[in-house]
């Protein structure tokens, strides 16, 4: 297997556990995260971080796929 694809099939995979994981935190939490706007828009800022790099190792992923005969 290239290994850049294993990469990017880690990078996806740690970044969507994260991101569930942050959003147990959130739902979790007994802080003001959705009352609050400011909060509220730092825990969505923060999911992004983990959210972003999930769809580009998807994204890699499916485009080095071998296209089907």
């Amino acid at each position: 297997m290239d290994p850049t694809s294993t990469f990017y099939q880690t990078l996806s995979g740690v970044s969507f556990t994260l991101l569930g994981l942050w959003f147990t935190v959130m739902q979790l939490g007994h802080g003001g995260w959705r009352t609050d706007p400011t909060r509220h828009r730092a825990g969505l800022h923060i999911a992004l971080h983990f959210f972003l790099p999930g769809v580009l190792g998807l994204s890699h992923c499916w485009s080095a796929r071998p296209a089907a005969a």
